[in-house]
């Protein structure tokens, strides 16, 4: 990271001179703002992933926090990643951490009709960490007339046989695979039958 002599004050006159629009990103910023100014700031990679940036903005990330997102940040103008600091933040810098993978829970699933089955996608980070991204999710199934799938990822059985249901954060998908068996029979139908 490079350091700057200047003021606050200067920098942020010489930047919007020269380099172009400065950007602000923070874990309390908001993707509804408008990303001009630190109170006003940015919260998501994926906020600045969409964004068309021109030749020279900057993308000022506040120090101290974490960004979890897919991929790299836009990569068709170059920008720099500086950190900005509020009076409550430590000098500790920003890291970006990237989605890697999408897992489902559990990675095959056995139902009966009629029966249903919670399951869990899990964010797979660059850093080694995971976190349950079920609320975030995108679930599908891909024959919702045996297997059906709720936008909170319960699936249901609905007739014999097999599907896939595909989890989706972001850019990156997993796929499990649900096997739907016939009713059981209970005991007390079987008395009846010959």
């Amino acid at each position: 990271m490079r350091t700057f002599a200047l003021s606050s004050a200067c920098w942020l006159a010489y930047a919007s001179s020269v380099l172009g629009a400065l950007y602000y990103v923070s874990n309390s910023g908001n993707d509804g703002n408008a990303g001009t100014s630190p109170t006003a700031a940015w919260k998501s990679l994926a906020k600045v992933n969409r964004f068309s940036f021109a030749p020279g903005d900057v993308v000022l990330f506040e120090r101290g926090g974490v960004w979890r997102g897919a991929g790299d940040v836009n990569p068709f103008f170059p920008r720099e990643f500086e950190a900005y600091q509020r009076f409550t933040a430590k000098d500790a810098g920003s890291r970006l951490v990237n989605l890697q993978s999408c897992v489902l829970k559990p990675s095959k699933l056995t139902l009966r009709v009629g029966e249903s089955h919670q399951v869990q996608a899990v964010a797979v980070y660059s850093d080694g960490t995971s976190a349950d991204a079920t609320p975030i999710a995108r679930f599908v199934s891909e024959d919702s007339s045996a297997v059906s799938v709720t936008p909170g990822g319960r699936v249901h059985a609905v007739r014999p046989g097999t599907a896939s249901v595909t989890a989706t954060i972001e850019d990156r998908a997993a796929r499990m695979t649900v096997v739907v068996q016939p009713r059981k029979i209970s005991s007390a139908n079987k008395k009846g039958k010959p």
